[in-house]
């Protein structure tokens, strides 16, 4: 998703910084997005709101208030919303626990687990019912197939891969914001920019999970010994992942991940809504980390968590991610 700038938009549209101002005081413009720096920052869906508000305009004379209705109809209190995921997208993403969980056996076919979504959704689903969906990518047939006979404003489907604690982030947002907006759209706008923009940096002490175990009698490879003692940086995204580095000793290369931090953001015009350290065993590296990141980006809110229920005691973990 690009960010742009007050100055671009009104080079692309032809339109003058009052005027957009104008229109985000009356609340024609409610998805908002700031840098870390505060400045306003607009996204493709800004793009076309103020295309269609000029277009109601000219061709309707509407004025702005009645387009605001238009656009922006308050429907999320007359509404019972629900916030879902499955069982096995709960495994396999690092979501919040606030959402509601189907029950979904993984070891049956594709067909059989789609069948249990559809049982769910029968079972749930009520005329007053509007239902958000995170999910793990893999079962985005299942989904779709299942919700595709249902009204089409009844129901809003986010595929997610597992990226850090970005999911974890975005998906506790969800549960804990949604009753503040007044539509569904500006709310489903906000959770697909923090799929888009969300990120983790991921400093991860050991490759041995990732090696294949070998039995005694296979010879041993003592080179596979000096690599796993080199500690990977990972970068995660909604796209992809990459490896941005080995380190021997992350404590002596804080620094450094901290400039690698603030170059992410430069990317996306320094827009940062929440970030968090999380930490499976090491606060004081986390605090570190912390140190260096706000020294970088000064403007930058970064909170520390302890990772709860962190599944593996062999190897320590710190994610910087943020939505």
């Amino acid at each position: 998703m690009k960010l742009f700038k007050i100055g671009d938009i009104c080079e692309l549209l032809a339109i003058t910084p009052r005027t957009i101002r104008y229109y985000d005081q009356l609340g024609l413009l409610p998805n908002v997005k700031r840098s870390d720096g505060f400045t306003r920052l607009f996204d493709q869906n800004d793009i076309d709101l103020i295309k269609e508000i000029r277009k109601l305009q000219k061709s309707k004379a509407m004025p702005l208030t009645m387009i605001k209705d238009k656009l922006f109809p308050k429907n999320i209190k007359s509404k019972s919303v629900l916030l879902i995921t499955d069982s096995i997208s709960q495994k396999l993403l690092l979501l919040s626990s606030n959402l509601t969980v189907i029950t979904i056996d993984s070891s049956k076919s594709q067909s059989h687990i789609s069948q249990e979504i559809a049982n769910f959704i029968k079972e749930k689903m009520t005329p007053e019912s509007i239902i958000f969906c995170f999910f793990h990518e893999s079962l985005t047939a299942s989904y779709t197939t299942q919700f595709s006979s249902l009204k089409k404003d009844s129901f809003y489907l986010f595929p997610l891969k597992n990226f850090g604690m970005t999911n974890y982030l975005i998906t506790e947002y969800a549960t804990q914001n949604y009753h503040e907006y007044s539509n569904f759209k500006e709310f489903s706008w906000v959770i697909k920019r923090f799929i888009s923009l969300g990120f983790s940096l991921c400093l991860l002490d050991s490759l041995d999970q990732f090696l294949i175990e070998r039995s005694d009698t296979e010879p041993s490879i003592d080179f596979l010994k000096k690599i796993t003692s080199y500690k990977p940086l990972l970068h995660a995204t909604q796209e992809n992942y990459s490896v941005v580095s080995f380190y021997k000793n992350f404590n002596n290369h804080i620094n450094e991940i901290a400039e690698i931090f603030d170059g992410l953001l430069q990317n996306q015009k320094r827009y940062i809504y929440k970030g968090v350290i999380f930490y499976s065993h090491s606060e004081t590296l986390a605090l570190k980390i912390q140190a260096a990141i706000l020294e970088q980006c000064p403007n930058t809110s970064l909170t520390i968590e302890k990772l709860q229920d962190w599944s593996s005691s062999k190897f320590q973990v710190n994610f910087i991610s943020v939505i």
